[in-house]
Formats: structure tokens, sequence, C-alpha cells
């Protein structure tokens, strides 16, 4: 029927698509570090490869990164651990965060233009601004953030529509973006849009509850917070761990 041969082209689409990304970007395993950035905010930061041993205040300020992204360095920490400092699982967790990154992209696109979210997506996914942060062990940052930011506006938004019964994912959207904000700090303004949204919807007479108003607000509050520590510390946060730092989170 008609409602099964469209769940075949989208999966089709789909896979198709993460398949020419996936065929694109395999060159980039045997690929080593980058210079610069990729040696001393990840391979010679002592945070990073001595994680057990830091103190819980530099695995927070995450110091030597230039704001607070306890994530992105967790994330770094426990790759180094695995690859036994080799670049191999940086990279490969780098290729699979692109290929979430595209899929729920796709699959947020087609809420809105299912003929069209597929060119989207590809363009997207192959456009070579995007070798950077998939290339380069510390753009993990970026992609991070955007599969968090993703998947909390798409909690967001599903939630939104279901009304009452969707206020637990409007919770785990709320999660998802700490997650997204503490990767990179430049999320932090994702719950202006959401509120910009449910503007929109109400003036179009679609009304929410109010719970998701105060949800999005308190998001945006909590963004800003954030945005203001990592401003705030950032002289502070450019030093070198273990070096005397006056910003203190516990």
């Amino acid at each position: 029927d008609l409602s099964r041969r469209k769940t075949w082209r989208a999966w089709s689409q789909i896979v198709l698509l993460l398949c020419v990304v996936a065929q694109l970007y395999t060159g980039l395993l045997a690929n080593g570090f980058v210079l610069f950035d990729d040696y001393s905010k990840v391979i010679e930061n002592p945070v990073v490869t001595g994680y057990g041993s830091a103190t819980m205040d530099e695995r927070l300020q995450t110091p030597g990164q230039g704001y607070v992204i306890p994530v992105t360095v967790a994330a770094w920490a426990a790759l180094y651990s695995l690859g036994d400092g080799r670049a191999w699982p940086f990279h490969l967790f780098s290729l699979l965060l692109h290929l979430c990154v595209a899929g729920l992209l796709y699959g947020f696109l087609r809420r809105w233009s299912p003929d069209w979210a597929w060119l989207a997506a590809g363009i997207f996914a192959l456009h070579p601004i995007v070798v950077e942060p998939v290339a380069w062990v510390t753009g993990l940052k970026d992609l991070l953030a955007g599969v968090f930011a993703l998947g909390a506006t798409w909690l967001f938004v599903a939630g939104v529509k279901r009304g009452e019964a969707g206020r637990s994912r409007v919770a785990g959207a709320l999660l998802l973006f700490v997650l997204a904000a503490f990767s990179k700090p430049v999320t932090v303004l994702l719950p202006g849009a959401w509120l910009a949204w449910l503007w929109a919807r109400q003036r179009a007479g679609e009304v929410a509850e109010r719970r998701t108003w105060w949800t999005a607000g308190v998001a945006l509050a909590v963004g800003f917070g954030l945005g203001l520590l990592s401003w705030a510390g950032h002289d502070t946060l450019t030093t070198e761990p273990g070096a005397s730092r006056s910003l203190s989170l516990t």
C-alpha cells in the first residue's frame, strides 16, 4: 500500500545517503593526528591522557580548551584509552557521529519536506565545509554538539506535538541540550529557536502546554548561564592543566 511504499522509500534514501557518506570518509580512518590543535588540546593534554588522575575541577573546567566542554573531554579520554593513544578510534567515532548527524537531519527535515529531505541532508553531509570537524580530532566537539542538539530538538518537537503524553520527550530534550552545551557552548542559544517555534505555532492557532514554554525558557536561562561561565572563565580556562586558576566549579 501507499504507506508501506513511503516507508520503504524513506529507508532506501537514508541507507543510500549513509553509504555514500561512509564511503567518502572511510579514508580518514587511516589518518593520524593533525598538528597543533589535535596535539595541544588532546594528545598532550594531561586531563585527557590521565583522566583518571585528573581532579574534578580539571574534568569540569577542562583547562587548556578555552571553554567548558567536559562531555567532549570525557569522550576524548575514553577514546584515547580505547586506542592506547592511537588515532583510529577518534576518527572512527567521528565518522559514526557524522553519520548520526546526517541521519537525524534527514529524519528531522522529512517531517516538513519528504521529497527534498534527502537532498538537503546529502548537501550537508557531503559539503567540503564539514570535512574539518570530521577529520580533526578536535572537531569531535562539533559533532557531539550536533548530535545532541539535533536529538534534543527532535524530542522537543515530538513532545510538543504529543501534548501531555509527550512530557517525557520534552524532559529528554532538556537533558540532551545540557549535553550539547557541555560538548560545545555554541549550542547554548538552541532553546531560543524552540521558543521561536512555539511562538510561531501559537500564532498559527496551535497552543502548546504552559509547561513546555517554561521548559524551553529554563533551558535558555541555563544556556545563558553556561555561556557566561565559559566567557567569564575564558582566560582562566586557556591556561595549562595544573597551573594556577581562580575559577572553581566545586
